[in-house]
């Protein structure tokens, strides 16, 4: 089998590694896209490289010398991808040398290290070791994607009464996964529980009936990137379905080739759609965290109105929406606008345009000091709810007079519209974000989708935060340009903390959150959802500023991803609402926060380990993930203070495609305490480089007597520790105790 291949050689010195990995990383890029690799493949493959060269360089050459070198050599075959690194130092063979075979061993009895080589090791598809005449050989293999036909994965929902036209036969054959649905009345509801790629209606159905089903789907499911497939023999009637929303049609009789062609084409296109729609949704968020223009990034040189503008910009973008905008809620209690676009008529007030929104304010209360609940901005500053309207002409609920003037002296019709609050970090409403018509790929007219909500709600609070330190930014400016940039950094990275330990009932909670340097990388959060509580821990694989970005898209994926998990279970029938649900449900959550990351920041290499637990209260029953984070002990102090460990059930977050992560559940009985640290803790290190040490964290833990003694202890034992020496590394952690 013969291969095209490519060598070059790199510097194994360790003050050449940065160097060396860097251009690791662009030789296995290059290798990779000449493979036909997926992004995917290609970020696991050099994710592997990264920690097999550094430990190389660590274990391999203890001695650095000029003469240490790295050869690199990429083969390409006709079904695989082989990158060979050599190395002529001492034997060291990366699954003996510093790998743990058993995670579930308790930590005091485990070798540290390890994590980093096992999970490097696992995302490539094979891996080799050899040494032979004095030279180590490590071969990572990668498969390359083959032609062909794949299995098909769609799973469809059929309506029909009889299934008369064996359907439900002709597809399965093409392996498809078919569920016939006879009763109309139950379809919404089947589609709220659970994800299909294509709807099929029968002609067997009465008419008037598939009419309203149409329009309930649009409505009621929001799901508009369903494609609906309709069979019938009356051109008038299938016109009708068209109109309503219907993607495609069949006439009977139907012919089973055309059926499965068909039927393949949508579900194709529909998850084209839907990529490219994800791809946009994910473009427009990078937008707007990560944009590099000085008058758009938080700072000194920040043009407010400018980041506003862009901001609304890149939302209406996510939607397609013609018309955007943005009300800033002023001293005077009221709501100006600051922001104003139409696309379709050429209006741009506000932001960049010369052109002042010279347009009056609307007043948050009346004469009698009574709320304004009656515009629709004012009811969300009061509410700090968003308000899905589908056709503002048909909603009684609010006063859109000044709408209807505007659209009667422009020509224009107000259809659809979205208004998001603006909450900042205490969950203060600092303006408003208002859409008007989303639009289809086509230009039409469509509602809002609710799936996309919950990000642009995530995306509103950013801005709100950005928004609310910008205006302390320029009530400090007898700092320094740089001083202030920095401390207002950090100001926004402890907002995305809890402002203060939520009270629970029956329950005792402390946490600490101490930054290596102005930002961190770790963040935690604690909130309070009905009878359950939410107990987040993370540490991003970086510090410093790049972490801190990443730990904000983090954060605000989950608790996106939480609410919409929350909405999900409220929106089940009672019997439904299970352990078992909730569980599927927790685990979508991190599931989708990793995927996100994987799909669209691969090229960052940075990945954060997580504990994540859903505490229910009154039980002590909790739920938990551990996403690659240390083994988070529980001090059982009614069995003679034994030390229970829960450790990694899937990898840490962002680190690989596809990876699963198992949800557990324990209880916690009366005086249990758990304890969940970032290894800032344990890494707390003397002018000397001598550490704390997890055995001496342990200790404590077993030792402790009650949360609030515990967290003031070690909050001492580490500083104590650190003394006049550096703070190395962010330091974050709480605990929590089920009271007697």
């Amino acid at each position: 089998m013969s291969a095209e291949s490519r060598v070059e050689v790199f510097s194994a010195r360790d003050e050449q590694l940065g160097q060396t990995l860097s251009a690791l990383r662009d030789f296995v890029s290059r290798a990779g896209r000449s493979a036909g690799l997926s992004a995917r493949a290609i970020y696991n493959l050099t994710l592997a490289i990264d920690e097999i060269a550094t430990n190389i360089v660590m274990y391999a050459y203890p001695d650095s010398t000029d003469d240490d070198l790295i050869t690199v050599t990429a083969s390409i075959y006709t079904d695989h991808l082989e990158i060979m690194l050599e190395d002529t130092g001492i034997e060291y063979n990366p699954r003996q040398h510093h790998l743990n075979k058993n995670f579930d061993s308790p930590l005091d009895t485990r070798e540290m290290g390890g994590l980093g080589i096992f999970f490097a090791l696992n995302s490539v598809d094979e891996f080799h070791y050899h040494y032979q005449n004095h030279c180590n050989r490590n071969q990572f293999v990668m498969y390359r994607p083959l032609n062909g036909a794949s299995k098909n994965t769609a799973t469809i929902l059929l309506c029909s009464q009889d299934d008369k036209h064996n359907i439900t036969s002709i597809l399965s054959e093409k392996a498809y996964t078919v569920q016939q649905l006879s009763d109309l009345n139950t379809l919404i509801q089947t589609l709220h529980q659970a994800q299909y790629d294509l709807l099929i209606l029968d002609d067997n159905m009465r008419q008037s009936h598939v009419f309203r089903l149409l329009k309930r789907i649009r409505i009621e499911a929001g799901n508009h990137d369903l494609p609906i497939l309709v069979i019938g023999t009356d051109g008038t009637y299938i016109s009708r379905c068209v109109e309503l929303g219907a993607s495609d049609f069949l006439i009977n009789p139907v012919d089973p080739k055309l059926l499965a062609l068909r039927v393949r084409t949508m579900i194709v296109n529909s998850q084209a759609v839907i990529k490219k729609r994800i791809q946009k949704l994910a473009q427009h968020i990078k937008n707007i965290l990560l944009s590099d223009a000085p008058e758009l990034r938080f700072g000194r040189d920040m043009n407010i109105n400018h980041y506003l503008e862009h901001v609304l910009t890149e939302v209406q973008g996510i939607y397609n929406a013609d018309a955007g905008t943005v009300y800033l809620k002023t001293e005077d209690d009221t709501l100006h606008f600051s922001v104003m676009h139409t696309q379709s008529l050429g209006i741009k007030l506000g932001g960049t345009s010369p052109q002042n929104t010279d347009m009056p304010t609307i007043p948050l209360h009346d004469q009698d000091g009574l709320a304004n609940h009656h515009h629709v901005a004012a009811h969300v500053v009061h509410s700090g709810a968003t308000i899905n309207i589908d056709d503002i002409y048909e909603n009684k609920q609010f006063d859109f007079s000044g709408t209807r003037w505007f659209d009667k002296h422009n020509q224009y019709r107000s259809v659809s519209t979205l208004t998001v609050p603006l909450k900042d970090h205490n969950e203060d409403v600092v303006g408003v974000l208002q859409l008007i018509n989303a639009q289809d790929d086509a230009g039409h007219i469509i509602s809002f989708d609710p799936s996309q909500q919950m990000m642009v709600e995530a995306l509103s609070a950013h801005t709100a935060v950005i928004l609310s330190n910008y205006r302390l930014l320029q009530r400090q400016s007898i700092l320094t340009a740089i001083e202030n940039d920095m401390r207002i950094g950090r100001q926004i990275q402890r907002d995305f903390m809890p402002a203060k330990i939520p009270s629970i009932d029956g329950w005792s909670v402390d946490a600490r959150f101490y930054p290596a340097r102005d930002v961190a990388g770790d963040f935690y959060d604690i909130f309070v959802l009905g009878e359950y509580a939410i107990f987040i821990l993370a540490d991003v694989c970086d510090k410093g500023v790049g972490a801190a970005l990443f730990m904000a898209l983090i954060r605000s994926l989950l608790r996106a991803f939480i609410s919409q998990a929350r909405e999900y279970m409220v929106a089940l029938p009672r019997e439904n609402q299970t352990p078992a649900n909730l569980m599927v449900e927790l685990r979508k959550v991190v599931q989708n926060t990793n995927d996100y990351i994987v799909e669209h920041h691969y090229e960052l290499t940075m990945f954060a380990t997580l504990f994540l637990g859903l505490v229910h209260t009154p039980s002590g029953r909790m739920y938990y993930i551990n996403g690659g984070h240390s083994p988070t002990p529980i001090l059982r102090r009614g069995i003679t203070g034994t030390i229970e460990r829960l450790i990694p059930t899937g990898p840490a977050v962002g680190m690989f495609d596809e990876a699963w992560f198992e949800v557990r559940s324990i209880r916690l009985q009366a005086n249990d305490m758990l304890f969940a640290f970032t290894d800032g803790v344990n890494d707390a290190r003397n002018q000397h480089g001598e550490l704390l040490g997890e055995a001496e964290v342990i200790d404590m833990v077993t030792s402790a007597s009650s949360v609030e003694g515990f967290i003031t202890h070690l909050t001492d034992r580490i500083f104590n520790q650190i003394g006049s020496a550096t703070q190395f590394d962010d330091i974050t952690f709480w605990a929590l105790s089920r009271d007697e």
